[in-house]
């Protein structure tokens, strides 16, 4: 069997691992033994992901730029979820993974929505879409990151923010997730619903349960 195709099964059991096991912290009671045994399953899943994206994206750069950087896009939600939790108290030192991640992110993402652009300019509308979309959202989160980290650096208060973004950021990792499933086994719905209806519909739950959070 060629070393493609080893990765791609890798590939495809860390995705259906995240798959059914990120379910559970959503449903498990938040600080339990359940909660974050199946949190730590799901990370070190969503880290198999993007591992194996990368390599395959090292074997076929050509083909699998996309898968990359959507790659790139759900790990930092699973990371920067599970990182946000280390910012509970004030004045807490941020960590250069973090400073480093957040960085890489950002770059990434406005290469995305540079190459949203560039899609838009040669006439594909769909990828154009796409890039846009996603590579807003990176820059939007990496750059809200790194604000925060400055704002800890200044010895301001976090408050809640710990909780909010790692609620939301594990939601927008699990929605990624999802969404490459979706796509996958996509046989009627059109392309564009099929990459961005995960988002939307998980958005607006996120959304509210942030809300509630924020109002508690």
């Amino acid at each position: 069997m060629e070393a493609y195709t080893l990765i791609l099964w890798a590939h495809i059991t860390s995705g259906f691992t995240a798959l059914l096991v990120g379910l559970l912290p959503m449903v498990t009671e938040k600080g339990s033994k359940e909660h974050i045994i199946s949190g730590r399953v799901y990370f070190y899943a969503m880290l198999g992901v993007f591992l194996t994206s990368t390599m395959m994206f090292a074997i076929k750069p050509h083909k699998l730029l996309f898968l990359f950087l959507i790659g790139v896009f759900s790990f930092y939600n699973t990371l920067s979820g599970v990182r946000y939790l280390a910012y509970k108290k004030q004045h807490t030192a941020v960590k250069q993974l973090d400073w480093v991640s957040s960085s890489v992110v950002f770059s990434a993402g406005l290469s995305m929505v540079v190459l949203g652009l560039y899609n838009f300019y040669t006439g594909s509308m769909g990828q154009g879409v796409l890039y846009l979309v996603f590579g807003g959202i990176c820059t939007l989160q990496a750059g809200k990151d790194l604000h925060f980290f400055m704002q800890l650096n200044k010895g301001i208060d976090p408050g809640k923010t710990w909780l909010v973004q790692h609620v939301a950021r594990m939601g927008g990792s699990y929605i990624a997730t999802f969404t490459a499933f979706n796509v996958v086994n996509n046989f009627f719905l059109p392309s564009l619903v099929a990459w961005l209806g995960p988002g939307v519909v998980g958005g607006i739950i996120i959304s509210r349960v942030v809300s509630k959070l924020q109002l508690k």
